[in-house]
């Protein structure tokens, strides 16, 4: 059975979505209504902040709909801290670029006292670079480069 994940973070990166999970592929471009886009949590592997969504009213926060096999979303969970309780998993309601609501799985970080913390130059090109792939609004993504600057560069 298929699953639908929401990324909003260094998931928007197709080639990332390969390694992670080989059988994923975009359904469509959405957007999470009443969030707003963080860096919430310390990642050592990335050397900086990873993306989190906070609860935020008019906020917006964009992405992708990705559609995989179920294995491959319990594997996510182990990209996403699940088990350490950093982020867990729960279902979201995203308006489709086609402005249908659908209902898919998405990570929600614990948002660390210091945040938002500064992403690494490596771990904001990865999600910058899958935002453009996927077509996002420039404007939000402008707005993620002046918001965030990297902590390195």
């Amino acid at each position: 059975m298929a699953e639908l994940y929401f990324a909003y973070g260094s998931n928007l990166s197709t080639r990332q979505m390969r390694a992670r999970s080989p059988s994923a592929r975009v359904l469509s471009r959405c957007s999470l209504q009443d969030w707003r886009l963080s860096f919430v949590q310390p990642h050592e592997g990335w050397s900086g902040g990873v993306a989190g969504i906070v609860q935020a009213a008019g906020g917006i926060v964009h992405g992708v709909v990705w559609e995989l096999s179920n294995e491959d979303l319990i594997r996510l969970d182990g990209f996403e801290p699940v088990e350490s309780g950093d982020y867990k998993r729960t279902i979201a309601r995203v308006r489709l670029s086609t402005d249908e609501i659908l209902a898919c799985w998405v990570y929600i970080g614990d948002v660390h006292p210091d945040a938002p913390l500064a992403p690494s130059a490596r771990y904001l090109k990865t999600m910058l670079t899958g935002a453009r792939e996927h077509g996002l609004p420039a404007d939000y993504i402008d707005w993620i480069v002046r918001e965030f600057p990297p902590r390195d560069t």
